[in-house]
């Protein structure tokens, strides 16, 4: 799963496995970025791009990611966050792969 640490500190501080999160401070962050299908990954925690979401690397990557999965990716889930001021999160499924035309 990726996510970033804008908003995801918190997520990650929680997870009894953080080690299943990709973050910006990992060398292959934006391989995995910018190819996840190819690259096995299945999930992708986003925030809305506004207040400090507008610098979340994947709402730069993928700016239409949190309204519509920016082609890339399946809503899951919608998990309301009751933090004062803070945003709900999506989860969103990585869509398999293309395969090229022959």
């Amino acid at each position: 799963m990726i996510t970033d640490t804008v908003y995801g500190f918190a997520i990650l501080a929680a997870s009894r496995n953080p080690k299943t999160f990709v973050v910006p401070s990992d060398p292959d962050f934006t391989a995995l970025l910018n190819a996840p299908a190819e690259n096995g990954i299945k999930y992708l925690l986003a925030v809305p791009p506004s207040g400090r979401g507008k610098s979340d690397a994947l709402n730069l990557r993928y700016p239409t990611l949190y309204e519509t999965g920016a082609d890339i990716a399946t809503l899951e889930l919608e998990i309301p966050n009751d933090g004062d001021s803070q945003p709900n999160w999506r989860l969103y499924r990585v869509n398999e792969p293309t395969s090229p035309r022959a």
